[in-house]
């Protein structure tokens, strides 16, 4: 028994491990219905077969459950996703892509959480839902190189980026988005979503958000929107409180109020249609 003890655990304790540092298994096989409960049957098939005590067998399982989740997360949030249009040829791979979509796309079954795209004119739209294997359902960190430099145009799209119910904390930062004949980004129910840092020009509306709440949306600026903003939720635009940062908000081309002290603040609040969400502190300039 002792043997059987020994042998099962040390097997079960490898496949643990293993598993998850696999990436991208089920996506490469047709199966995007993988889950983690199939990772672990394989474990808990070879405790059910060992001649061990149903207490033992209990804390076995409980600790492979731990070490699982355990590895999960430290993958999720280490692992990256790089983008490129205009690599050479040999750069690309699962973890190297072209577009961003296909970017999303890997990292869902790739216990990846960071997409990091680089310069470039990137023509299409993006949609973002939660990593399959995320901990907590989890969306991604979406960063670009910088507004001057990683631009999302999506001309003859409906949206830039599309935030769906299923992408929470998620982060968009460093991107200029544009001509999106509906918004540049759209937030349906999705919660604490980071969008800063980001240029919207010349989308019917710049960031539209109906559903969503509790996102900060900092230090971006709208420019030549139809319509800036339309926000239905509970979001900041501004912020007072973030650690040693300056307070801040957005910049808005169509701002008509005053700096009469100077400090790059608007003096009155810049009002976003669709509820009661106001920018408290709107930047003078881009």
């Amino acid at each position: 028994m002792n043997r059987k003890i020994v042998f099962g655990s040390l097997l079960a304790v490898f496949l643990m491990l293993m598993m998850p540092v696999i990436p991208a298994v089920g996506y490469n096989m047709g199966n995007n219905k993988l889950q983690k409960k199939e990772h672990l049957n394989s474990v808990f098939t070879i405790l059910d077969v060992l001649d061990i005590p149903p207490w033992l067998k209990s804390l076995l399982t409980f600790i492979f459950t731990l070490l699982f989740e355990w590895k999960m997360m430290e993958l999720y949030f280490s692992r990256t996703i790089f983008v490129d249009d205009n690599a050479p040829e040999g750069w690309y791979d699962y973890m190297h892509v072209q577009t961003i979509q296909e970017g999303i796309d890997h990292a869902r079954f790739a216990y990846a959480n960071n997409i990091r795209v680089y310069d470039g004119t990137y023509e299409e739209q993006i949609t973002m839902r939660s990593c399959i294997f995320s901990p907590g359902n989890m969306g991604f960190w979406l960063i670009g190189n910088g507004s001057n430099s990683t631009i999302l145009n999506a001309e003859g799209q409906d949206y830039g980026i599309n935030l769906k119910f299923t992408s929470g904390w998620s982060r968009v930062i460093g991107f200029t988005i544009t001509n999106a004949s509906k918004s540049g980004i759209n937030i349906g129910d999705s919660q604490w979503n980071f969008i800063s840092e980001n240029t919207f020009i010349n989308n019917q509306i710049g960031i539209k958000n109906d559903g969503g709440n509790y996102s900060p949306i900092w230090k971006n600026n709208f420019i030549d929107n139809y319509q800036q903003a339309f926000d239905t939720g509970e979001n900041d635009w501004s912020f007072d409180w973030y650690g040693d940062i300056p307070i801040a908000g957005n910049y808005w081309d169509d701002y008509t109020g005053k700096d009469t002290d100077g400090n790059g603040i608007g003096d009155t609040p810049y009002l976003i249609p669709g509820g009661n969400s106001i920018d408290s502190y709107p930047l003078m300039q881009p």
